[in-house]
């Protein structure tokens, strides 16, 4: 009986240890989960747009000089929400939604842009006030982007929490350099500024440099909620790039010039700048995207 006794005495205090020690291994798991997960270590990288219109072109090229650089010093996810314009064509090209799927994401949302157009009609929007030389065609794409940033918007509003800092890209962009890490880190807790590419003289609006931005949260969100305000910031003989800046100063943003330069990349393999960038460095860049198929 005393050995049964000893016997029963020595599995509980094993069983004891067994569930200290677990005890303590998960506690030391919570932390390091919590460490991993550092709210100011956590970043978001936002793609949006027609993403099929380049991002066979652009995918690798944004992948380098954004993702994988901020990864070097940060947790990133990747969100896209992207305008599906059902294999319509774009610069001359059937679209092919597909490529899509090019850009590897952690969150993903689009919508067709049929459904764009009913919101934008419901809203009733007057697009005479747009600049006397936008055509009809350049008018309504400007409110579908606005419409598309307002979604973007909307996700970092149900994650702002989440991130401490957010990049939102246009995903027909070719940056010539990698973004600036400490301008990621000037962002920290920065409510009152949002960093976007710096204008330049050969730029054609009176406004600022649209498409990209990067900031805290919240400054970010109200430069992207512009749809929703439309409006309040639209004027008689504004263009596109006038109403953004107007937001800056409709919530007393102060616009920082990133050292970002950029080109845009379209469907049919064309570049577009606002920079002066050497012909050389453009030849470059030509001759690559002329490779991909």
């Amino acid at each position: 009986m005393k050995a049964i006794y000893y016997f029963i005495i020595s599995l509980i205090i094993i069983g004891l240890g067994l569930g200290l020690g677990l005890g303590l291994g998960l506690k030391n798991n919570s932390n390091n989960s919590m460490k991993e997960k550092n709210y100011e270590d956590k970043i978001v990288v936002c793609f949006y747009g027609v993403v099929s219109r380049s991002i066979k072109y652009t995918h690798k090229r944004v992948k380098k000089t954004i993702i994988d650089c901020l990864k070097t010093q940060y947790d990133v996810d990747v969100y896209v929400f992207n305008n599906n314009v059902e294999n319509n064509y774009i610069d001359g090209i059937k679209q092919n939604n597909n490529d899509v799927k090019l850009l590897k994401s952690d969150f993903f949302e689009e919508i067709k842009q049929s459904e764009i157009d009913k919101d934008i009609k419901s809203k009733n929007i007057d697009m005479s006030f747009f600049r006397s030389d936008y055509g009809m065609d350049a008018r309504t794409n400007a409110i579908r982007h606005m419409y598309i940033e307002e979604q973007v918007g909307k996700f970092l509003e149900k994650n702002i929490k989440k991130y401490s800092r957010a990049i939102v890209c246009c995903a027909d962009f070719w940056l010539i350099n990698n973004i600036n890490l400490q301008e990621i880190k000037n962002c920290i807790n920065n409510t009152s500024s949002v960093y976007i590419p710096p204008n330049s003289e050969n730029y054609p609006g009176r406004g600022y440099v649209d498409s990209f931005y990067f900031g805290s949260l919240l400054p970010v969100i109200k430069i992207l909620k512009r749809y929703s305000i439309i409006d309040e910031i639209i004027e008689n003989d504004d263009d596109f790039e006038y109403m953004l800046k107007k937001t800056f100063d409709k919530y007393n943003i102060r616009k920082l010039n990133s050292e970002i330069t950029f080109l845009k990349i379209r469907s049919d393999k064309r570049i577009w700048t606002p920079y002066d960038i050497e012909d050389d460095t453009i030849q470059s860049i030509r001759n690559e995207i002329n490779n991909i198929t």
